[in-house]
């Protein structure tokens, strides 16, 4: 806006004081989205601010004619909406390292509940893993000296193994029936 406004006072070419119209509508209408949406006071202060000066530069600039002493005194403004502008991306990257950190903290602090809960877990994981090898490995110890006792001819005693039904499945496939005894 401000290199059209100032070539245009230059030269007087109306093609640059069109562009310069064009920029003017685009840069109201970005400012109007941002007065919707933001929510911080100062923020709010400085684009009306900006808005207020660049409408005044806009009413110059279009009124005057080129190369006018006010015309030419107004384009000084355009010093006064960078540094508003300044102040705004200043501000704006202010709210983003803040909210960065936000972030960052809130990744940590998941990172420590998690470990907290994985340290929790663990032994409740561990003697439930024992639990589940002792219940298991009771009815196989018992299967496998019922196994060598019969195997040693050992069949007085009847075999008796407690565990799940597919332990004692194995039984009935490995104990020999009174019949198959008696004809040995």
């Amino acid at each position: 806006m401000e290199r059209n406004a100032r070539v245009y006072q230059v030269i007087g070419d109306t093609k640059l004081l069109e562009t310069y119209q064009q920029l003017h509508t685009e840069f109201e209408n970005s400012a109007s989205e941002l007065l919707a949406v933001e929510s911080d006071s100062d923020v709010l202060q400085k684009i009306t601010q900006l808005l207020a000066i660049e409408s005044e530069l806009h009413e110059v600039l279009t009124r005057e004619p080129p190369n006018s002493t006010l015309a030419i005194n107004s384009l000084q403004r355009f010093a006064d909406m960078r540094e508003i502008i300044r102040w705004l991306v200043d501000r704006n990257s202010e709210v983003i390292r803040e909210r960065i950190q936000q972030l960052h903290n809130y990744a940590t602090e998941a990172q420590q509940v998690f470990f907290w809960e994985t340290f929790m877990v663990l032994p409740f994981a561990a003697g439930l893993g024992l639990l589940i090898v002792y219940r298991v490995s009771r009815p196989m110890k018992e299967l496998d000296k019922s196994i060598h006792r019969l195997g040693s001819g050992d069949v007085d005693e009847a075999i008796h193994v407690e565990g799940p039904e597919d332990i004692k499945a194995c039984l009935l496939y490995t104990s020999p029936s009174p019949r198959d005894l008696s004809t040995s």
